[in-house]
């Protein structure tokens, strides 16, 4: 625990686990977490944490209740791990099969993706929707006349100059 959280165990004995303040919880989610314990006497997930030092960081926790004879919440026992390394690997691997390696531009698969949302979006708001096509003339004379990093360059700068053009909507 003092690992993971730099608090001394000075600094925890005897106070409640909410020192340790969660990194921007919903409300809603807290309240589904507590209940869940209540009722359910567990509950299990993924969590934002801070560090002492105010870091934020992932973590899975394992919530259980433990009641006395008279059925009353006498304990609660929690188990937690920093999971921060998995989940920044989960989500790399999420853009990277989402965007281009070499651009880091939207690829055909979340351009599908999102083109489906729009033309749906755009039939139940009866709005119009439009898709622009861009064509590179002459890249395959870069590429061969320079080479492939001159052809990679110039499709990075093409990428920036139109993503700056755009909003992050479109």
């Amino acid at each position: 625990y003092t690992q993971i959280t730099g608090y001394a165990r000075e600094e925890m004995v005897c106070r409640k686990p909410g020192i340790v303040g969660g990194a921007g919880h919903d409300p809603a989610v807290v309240s589904a977490m507590r209940l869940a314990r209540d009722t359910e006497g567990h509950w299990e997930g993924d969590v934002w944490d801070r560090r002492k030092n105010g870091e934020a960081f992932v973590a899975w926790h394992s919530v259980s209740l433990i009641r006395g004879t008279d059925g009353e919440a006498v304990r609660y026992v929690s188990v937690f791990s920093d999971i921060t390394a998995r989940w920044k690997k989960a989500e790399q691997t999420k853009h990277l099969a989402l965007h281009d390696a070499l651009t880091g531009l939207p690829n055909r698969y979340m351009l599908l993706e999102r083109l489906h949302q729009s033309i749906a979006r755009a039939l139940r708001e009866k709005h119009h929707l439009a898709v622009c096509f861009v064509d590179l003339d002459g890249f395959k004379a870069i590429n061969d006349q320079w080479g492939h990093a001159a052809g990679d360059e110039v499709l990075k700068t093409v990428g920036q100059t139109l993503q700056s053009m755009l909003r992050a909507s479109d």
